[in-house]
């Protein structure tokens, strides 16, 4: 939508600042913003400040998800992954709470969703979907935080899917 303000946030990693290889946004209940704590839930990055109040079509949406899983969502991230060389890193979700779901929606560009153990530093994924264009994706903390990692690595130039330099991709996980 014209009304989405996207920015390429930067962290920081081994003391150097660092920009998302994506743009992202973010929208949510006006209460969700007191829950936010530690670097990852901190108002002042840039994604949190232009954090939007739902818009018509986004709430329609979380309306249908909320009845598909019977969970209230309050907060929805949105990564657009412009090219293949857009992604994320292995990672899990810490500012889950124990009890949470997070509903993942896939549109555009197939891109390959991979997870694996958390305590490996690195190795091969043990599980592997690919995320095509409307795909959704439910998992609980177990998966997102407590026991493995995941990734949307980038495209290698062999991947026989649709092209997202073509397409581009946008991700939206709604959490609760």
């Amino acid at each position: 939508s014209n009304n989405i303000t996207w920015v390429q946030e930067t962290y920081k990693m081994f003391g150097k600042p660092v920009k998302t290889p994506r743009v992202l946004t973010s929208m949510m209940d006006k209460k969700f913003k007191t829950r936010m704590t530690g670097t990852v839930w901190n108002e002042n990055t840039e994604w949190v400040k232009v954090a939007s109040d739902w818009t018509p079509l986004m709430n329609q949406l979380k309306t249908k998800l909320e009845n598909h899983t019977g969970r209230k969502f309050q907060y929805c991230q949105m990564n657009h992954y412009r090219t293949s060389e857009d992604y994320i890193g292995w990672h899990s979700d810490s500012e889950n709470q124990p009890d949470d779901v997070i509903a993942s929606i896939s549109l555009g560009a197939s891109r390959r969703f991979l997870l694996r153990d958390r305590k490996l530093k690195k190795g091969l994924a043990e599980y592997e979907y690919l995320l095509e264009n409307g795909s959704l994706l439910v998992f609980d903390n177990d998966v997102s935080n407590k026991k493995y990692k995941h990734t949307i690595p980038k495209v290698r130039k062999c991947d026989n899917y649709s092209d997202p330099d073509k397409l581009g991709r946008i991700n939206i996980t709604f959490r609760e």
